[in-house]
């Protein structure tokens, strides 16, 4: 990744002598560009996750409350943190879902053949997530992640009236909370609770995935809620 950001220098520079009549052509054009090679992510284990949430719990005020929703939506929607800063008051709502029944041999939730549509309807709490190139889905919020988040809520005061769910105010302005600020709060409660240094956002995706698919749900039915066009990328 490097050596492409080197050579995307190179190519403007050599575009800046064509234009001033230094040079005929960029010869950097014939150069081919370096794959991009993305890092995997990082590795949280729940046990981290819940480590996260206990210093957020610990700060006393409406900011920790703030965080600690934010922690607990992260780990229980495997949302990204552009859904998070795109949530407003009216995107939640209460609605009845239907739980399938589980196979008694294989543990698996029954959602085909002559037991498709039996199964436990839940009362839950439902989140529509709002991400990059406009799409949107709907998701169940974790219980927890449901009584945190209206903890926060109900003793917000900063920001008071607006229906973005996690606002913040610069230069008067009300704003929604940025990826940076996220990641910043990640960071410092990663700090104190000693957990691996370089946390961020999307990490949480990660390891609620893999947390999804090692409790044996459905490939697909994960794809689903986290908003994947290819189930390839969910596996």
């Amino acid at each position: 990744n490097t050596r492409r950001t080197y050579m995307f220098a190179l190519r403007s520079y050599f575009d800046f002598l064509v234009e001033r009549a230094i040079i005929k052509a960029n010869p950097a054009k014939a150069v081919m560009l370096p794959k991009r090679v993305d890092p995997p992510p990082g590795n949280l284990s729940e046990e981290d996750i819940a480590k996260l949430m206990t210093e957020a719990f610990e700060n006393k005020t409406e900011t920790g409350m703030r965080d600690l929703a934010i922690i607990s939506v992260l780990a229980g929607t495997a949302c990204r943190v552009s859904a998070i800063a795109n949530m407003r008051l009216n995107d939640f709502r209460t609605m009845d879902i239907l739980v399938p029944e589980r196979c008694q041999h294989c543990g698996q939730h029954l959602i085909t053949g002559r037991c498709a549509g039996r199964g436990k309807k839940v009362r839950t709490t439902m989140v529509t997530l709002h991400e990059k190139g406009g799409k949107e889905w709907n998701v169940p919020l974790p219980e927890k992640a449901s009584f945190y988040l209206s903890q926060y809520l109900s003793h917000r005061r900063k920001c008071f009236g607006t229906d973005i769910v996690f606002p913040t105010k610069w230069r008067r302005a009300i704003k929604p909370i940025s990826r940076h600020t996220v990641r910043d709060l990640l960071g410092k409660y990663a700090a104190k609770a000693g957990v691996v240094a370089d946390v961020n956002p999307h990490m949480f995706r990660h390891a609620a995935i893999t947390w999804w698919l090692d409790c044996g749900v459905d490939p697909e039915t994960v794809q689903r809620m986290v908003g994947h066009k290819a189930l390839q990328q969910t596996l």
